[in-house]
């Protein structure tokens, strides 16, 4: 991205959050001219500016997903917790002063902790719930704008068949409102990554500005906002359409998108002929791009504070005068401004405090699931156990046990130590293990035998046995680590009178997935172990007991 664009990029962020400064201000004094009107329009030009700029910073900083949503995170909740307690505190200060400063739509303080979590999470738009944090109005496009950020990073970063899926699953909890404006947020990043767009001449450019600049003109002109939400009135009537809320006039989005894109593309082309800029615009163009977010989320409550604090006269249905709008707005920026120099401009620090909280997570997984996906497929495998599909994994009739069978994927890890903990701990009872996978006469995994030492199982003399080699017997309980054991092993088990279960199911509580450590941390592996040797220790007291033991 070369200076002079970047810098444009800066100004177009700032004077959108302008704008929906202006258009609330209204609230203080209405200038009457078409440009404070158009703050909805201004979120849109956001939401293409945002996916361009996220499409960037993925492709040139953010080269996998940790430090994406590290970054992401660290950019988010710099301002969204101020601003949530800042609005707080406003809206209670300016209340108590003048609570006449507060229309009743802006009363939004019931439900507190409701609102608060809501927003923290950044649920208050999902399906069609409208959850208005105090009197802050324009935080609704958060809960659209993070949502976008999510769903770049599960198609980006994760990609493939999972990664879309997921996406899917996403869409599904978020709902239409938000969905429905989605593809605009996309356009930007589609802006970002076409080859074809970035070929055009300087020329064409200015074509495509002068091209733009006609095309918003019209929108403002013709009133496509108004048409907008007339055809959604038309297809769904009143009612649905109130539901929609911020997302009522997307057809009319759609095509104001179209604009800005368009003026983008050519902007950006002609400013590969003029790369740079001078300083003296470029910093404090910078300077008050640095406080967009903290302006678009605390003016609104800032607009009923100060008008609380300092409310002035008007004249006819104005609350203040030109001089005192004046005022009010050029205090809003100021103070805006001076909040974000501990908000978003100290982001880096946030960013620190968020590594380390990741690190922590990331040790503590390590340690007690595995990986992630250890922890995610340990949920699943619980939930099927919980709801049925799997309880019958967990029922053995011990009187018909005349040997254990323990089962994983190689044999060199997790059935080898309960193979040879359970000889410790099962007196004449034979016992033997598998692999699934595994070839015959390979010796145990050097981790898992150091490891297995900690707890006085010796794995010197193991040998791996494939499944192919394994002489089944009757009366043998195969104990298997994970849900995808029994369906690899169910069906070589038909005709034989045996039985099958879940080992993770004896611990307390019980799991009905034992991840495989192979690899993994030593950390881990003591965790595993231990989990196979707390499973092997209830089997040894259930055995002593008739009949079955249903977990």
């Amino acid at each position: 991205m070369t200076g002079s664009f970047s810098v444009y990029l800066d100004l177009v962020r700032f004077l959108a959050a302008f704008l929906v400064l202006l258009h609330h201000a209204r609230y203080l004094y209405n200038p009457g001219h078409f440009l404070v009107g158009l703050g909805h329009e201004a979120v849109i030009v956001f939401f293409l500016l945002s996916g361009y700029v996220i499409a960037y910073v993925s492709d040139t900083k953010e080269r996998t997903l940790r430090a994406y949503s590290i970054s992401r995170l660290a950019r988010i909740y710099s301002v969204v917790l101020p601003a949530i307690l800042l609005t707080g505190a406003f809206d209670f200060i300016g209340y108590s002063v003048d609570p006449n400063a507060y229309p009743v739509g802006y009363q939004a303080w019931d439900l507190i902790p409701i609102r608060v979590i809501a927003s923290l999470l950044f649920l208050n738009q999902v399906w069609f719930l409208s959850i208005q944090p105090f009197s802050n109005v324009p935080y609704w496009s958060l809960g659209y704008e993070v949502w976008y950020y999510a769903g770049f990073a599960l198609v980006t970063y994760l990609g493939g068949r999972k990664g879309w899926l997921l996406f899917l699953m996403l869409a599904l909890l978020l709902g239409p409102k938000i969905i429905i404006l989605m593809p605009l947020w996309w356009a930007g990043v589609y802006l970002y990554r076409s080859q074809t767009l970035r070929r055009i001449s300087p020329g064409l450019g200015w074509v495509l500005v002068l091209a733009s600049i006609l095309g918003l003109a019209a929108y403002v002109d013709w009133n496509v906002a108004g048409w907008g939400r007339g055809l959604l009135l038309a297809l769904v009537g009143p009612e649905w359409t109130r539901e929609f809320v911020s997302s009522q006039r997307f057809p009319a989005d759609y095509v104001l998108a179209l604009c800005v894109a368009t003026h983008f593309v050519g902007l950006r082309a002609i400013c590969e002929r003029h790369q740079e800029v001078s300083a003296l615009w470029a910093r404090p163009i910078q300077a008050l791009a640095g406080s967009t977010f903290t302006l678009y989320l605390l003016h609104g409550p800032m607009i009923l504070f100060y008008f609380a604090l300092f409310g002035t006269e008007g004249v006819g249905d104005t609350r203040v005068g030109p001089g005192a709008y004046v005022g009010y707005i050029l205090l809003i920026v100021a103070t805006a401004y001076g909040i974000s120099l501990v908000t978003e401009q100290k982001k880096h620090i946030v960013k620190r405090w968020i590594t380390a909280l990741f690190d922590w997570v990331g040790q503590f997984m390590a340690e007690v699931f595995g990986t992630h996906r250890g922890l995610v497929r340990l949920v699943i495998a619980n939930i099927l156990w919980m709801f049925g599909p799997y309880r019958r994994y967990g029922r053995v009739e011990f009187t018909k046990v005349r040997r254990l069978v323990f089962v994983c994927q190689g044999n060199v890890c997790r059935s080898p130590f309960g193979h040879h903990l359970a000889q410790k701990l099962m007196g004449d009872l034979p016992v033997a293990s598998l692999g699934l996978g595994a070839g015959s006469g390979h010796p145990a995994d050097s981790v898992a035998s150091e490891v297995a030492r900690d707890f006085g199982v010796d794995l010197s003399r193991h040998k791996t046995t494939a499944l192919a080699d394994f002489a089944i017997q009757k009366g043998d309980l195969f104990l298997v680590m994970e849900d995808r054991h029994l369906r690899a092993l169910a069906p070589h088990l038909q005709g034989h009178e045996v039985q099958l279960a879940l080992l993770g199911l004896w611990c307390r509580p019980p799991l009905a997935l034992l991840y495989d450590p192979y690899r993994l941390s030593r950390s881990y592996f003591r965790t595993c172990f231990g989990r196979i040797e707390q499973a092997v220790e209830a089997l040894r007291d259930a055995m002593g007991a008739p009949g079955a033991r249903k977990l």
